[in-house]
């Protein structure tokens, strides 16, 4: 099964006896009624690498995007709009380097996080990294710093979600979330829609509270309607 594709609960029920295995065909498994399947004895499965590689590439791309304006540059030039290659600027478009700013990973401990810290370090980032509350604080071995949360919406300039969705983690970037961040930090989410609480990012973007937001998903599903 793919993660698009929901399992509930009577359906798993529902079941043959010959049915001993779920496999979802990708990382989480927010799709799935797990209760369900301890019931029924089934067991379940992912692959927790699935594209490591391809997300951590496309995190990255979604930060160089942003620290340059790409999307409303394009968007104006689709328009025919070329003030912003006449002039030779921006404008009040934001455009400025990453070396030395701080990314932050909520959750970002992870096969794909790890990848994406590299990749964020190779360019001269700052990769700072939140996980469960019992995981121990500081500079890890790789050259990530594990903080708190509020901490890492505090410090982080582009602040990544890299976390499973389950009770725990939906609307996690809510408004309270929102308001610990810079006004000039990002929010970039190629995890689950409902990890951000989008109408929250909504009344964050409008107010300024934060500078830009790019999302790979949106609302209940890991992929738009």
């Amino acid at each position: 099964m793919n993660k698009e594709f929901p399992i509930p609960g009577e359906l798993i029920r529902a079941f043959p006896p010959s049915v001993k295995l779920i496999a979802e065909a990708g990382t989480g498994y927010n799709n799935i009624d797990v209760d369900a399947c301890r019931e029924k004895g089934i067991a379940l499965c992912n692959v927790p690498e699935y594209t490591t590689e391809a997300m951590g590439d496309y995190a990255i791309t979604l930060v160089l995007a942003l620290s340059c304006s790409l999307a409303p540059q394009m968007k104006a030039l689709a328009r025919g709009d070329r003030t912003y290659m006449h002039q030779c600027h921006l404008g009040s478009l934001h455009h400025f380097e990453i070396q030395g700013k701080t990314f932050g990973i909520v959750g970002g401990l992870g096969y794909i996080a790890s990848r994406i810290s590299a990749k964020a370090l190779a360019l001269g980032m700052k990769v700072i990294a939140s996980d469960v509350p019992s995981t121990p604080l500081g500079m890890r071995d790789n050259g990530v710093e594990v903080v708190t949360f509020d901490d890492l919406l505090a410090r982080s300039d582009f602040v990544s979600t890299m976390v499973p969705l389950n009770k725990h983690t939906k609307g996690l970037m809510n408004a309270a979330a929102f308001d610990k961040m810079k006004p000039s930090a990002y929010i970039i989410n190629t995890a689950r829609g409902p990890i951000i609480d989008q109408d929250a990012l909504i009344d964050a973007l409008r107010k300024k509270k934060i500078a830009g937001a790019a999302l790979d998903v949106f609302g209940e599903g890991s992929a738009p309607p």
